[in-house]
C-alpha cells in the first residue's frame, strides 16, 4: 500500500479545488477550506485499520485487532477495549453479531484459534469442537466469521505441507453454525476450494455464498440445496468474486471494477480496482448505494467509495452526499481501502471501516456520518 503516495493524493484534490475556485469571487478562495471538519478522533483508530462496525443493544462496536465499543448516544467519544474470556490481551481475527449474540474468533496463529460467544460482551461462552485435523502436516483454523438472517458463518483454512513446501498449499472451506448443537458444518458447494471464501448474505428468505470463482444461491441457510448462479449474469464467471452484499438488492462486486445486481444481468464498471462492500443509505433525492474500493496491493491503489444508484455511481468527491462536502471526503476517506460499511437504520448512523496507512496520524480508521433527514453530517473521525 503506497500511503505517502495517498496523501500526496487527498492534499493535491484539495489543492486543485482551490486553484479551480480562486478566479471565482462569489466562491471564495477559502471556501474549501471552510468547509473541512477538523478530524479529532481517538488513539484507538488512530492509523489503525478498522474492518467491521456493528451494533448490538446500547452499544457500537468496533473490530481492529481487538474489538472495542462505545455507547449508541449522539455525544459518546470513548471506545473502550472490550475483553474476552476475562483476557485484554489477544488478537482479533473477526467479530459479527448475530440475532442478540456476538461471537469473537480469536487468535495470533492457527494453533490458538478460539471462538467465542456473547449476549452482553460482559461473560463469554467458548465454543469448541471447531473443524480441524489431527494430521501433522495438515492445519487447519478458521480465518473469518460472516453473518446472514441469524445464521453464523466461518471460513476454514487448510495448509497442507505434505509436499514437502515451506508454506504448503490452500484449500479453504465454508461452514454453517448449528446453535442448538454448538457444530459447524461443511457447505457442500464450498468445501475445499483452491480459493478464498467473499461471504454469505441474505434477505430473509434467500442465501447468496460466495467464493472468489463461485456463486449459488438458494432458501436454506445451511446451503443445501442451492445451485451456481454464476451465469446469470454477463462475463462473471470469469471474473474474481471480491465481495456480496445485501443493501435493498443483492450485489455482486469484482476485482476488475465491475459490479452486478441482483435481476440485473449486466454488471457496471466503474473503474479497474477491486471493489469491496455496499450498502444502501437515503439521501435528499431517495435511497442510494454506497460502493468501496480496494488495493490489490501490486499497482492498484483504492480511492475510497463511490455513491450514486446502480448504473449511475460517481467517487465519492463528486457527489459529496454522505461526506457532506468534498472537502470533508478528501480529507478522511479519499485515498483509502473501504473493508464495510454499518449503517444503523434506527438510529441513521453510518460507519465506514478503512485502512488509513501508518504515516499520518490525521488519518483513522472509523468515521461516522449521521442522517438527519435531509441531510449528512460528513465523516467525523472516531
Amino acid at each position: 500500500m503506497r500511503t505517502t503516495a495517498r496523501a500526496l493524493l487527498a492534499s493535491s484534490i484539495i489543492l486543485a479545488s482551490l486553484l479551480a475556485s480562486s478566479c471565482d469571487n462569489s466562491f471564495g478562495v477559502f471556501k474549501s477550506v471552510q468547509d473541512e471538519k477538523e478530524q479529532v478522533g481517538t488513539t484507538v483508530f488512530r492509523k489503525t485499520a478498522t474492518t467491521g462496525a456493528f451494533r448490538l443493544g446500547d452499544y457500537y462496536y468496533s473490530c481492529t485487532s481487538m474489538l472495542y465499543r462505545r455507547s449508541k448516544e449522539s455525544t459518546a467519544t470513548s471506545w473502550d477495549l472490550v475483553s474476552i474470556n476475562g483476557s485484554s490481551s489477544y488478537t482479533l481475527r473477526s467479530a459479527v453479531v448475530v440475532g442478540s449474540e456476538i461471537f469473537a474468533l480469536l487468535g495470533e496463529s492457527a494453533a490458538d484459534v478460539k471462538l467465542y460467544r456473547s449476549s452482553d460482551a460482559a461473560t463469554w461462552t467458548e465454543i469448541t469442537g471447531l473443524p480441524a485435523t489431527s494430521a501433522s502436516t495438515q492445519i487447519m483454523a478458521l480465518d473469518a466469521l460472516y453473518s446472514a438472517n441469524g445464521h453464523l458463518y466461518a471460513e476454514g483454512h487448510l495448509t497442507d505441507t505434505s509436499a514437502g513446501s515451506a508454506t504448503g498449499t490452500n484449500s479453504y472451506t465454508l461452514y454453517h453454525f448449528n446453535g442448538s448443537t454448538n457444530a459447524f458444518s461443511a457447505i457442500v458447494n464450498f468445501a475445499s476450494l483452491g480459493a478464498p471464501i467473499r461471504g454469505v448474505v441474505s434477505d430473509g428468505s434467500a442465501y447468496w455464498f460466495a467464493s472468489s470463482a463461485q456463486l449459488f444461491s438458494g432458501a436454506n441457510a445451511d446451503g443445501s440445496g442451492a445451485a451456481s448462479i454464476i451465469g446469470n449474469y454477463t462475463d462473471l464467471s470469469g471474473k474474481e468474486i471480491w465481495g456480496v452484499s445485501y443493501a435493498g438488492a443483492f450485489y455482486v462486486t469484482t476485482e476488475d471494477g465491475y459490479i452486478y445486481q441482483g435481476g440485473n444481468p449486466t454488471g457496471s464498471f466503474l473503474q479497474d480496482l477491486p471493489l469491496t462492500s455496499v450498502v444502501q443509505v437515503p439521501s435528499a433525492s431517495g435511497n442510494i448505494i454506497l460502493v468501496g474500493t480496494d488495493s490489490n496491493d501490486v499497482d492498484v491503489d483504492a480511492v475510497g467509495y463511490y455513491e450514486g444508484t446502480f448504473g449511475s455511481l460517481a467517487i465519492g468527491y463528486s457527489n459529496y452526499i454522505v461526506s457532506h462536502t468534498s472537502a470533508i471526503y478528501s480529507t478522511t476517506v479519499s485515498a483509502f481501502p473501504v473493508h464495510s460499511f454499518y449503517y444503523d437504520s434506527e438510529l441513521k448512523n453510518l460507519f465506514v471501516c478503512i485502512s488509513p496507512g501508518t504515516t499520518s496520524a490525521s488519518y483513522y480508521g472509523l468515521y461516522e456520518s449521521s442522517w438527519d433527514g435531509s441531510t449528512w453530517s460528513g465523516w467525523d473521525a472516531q
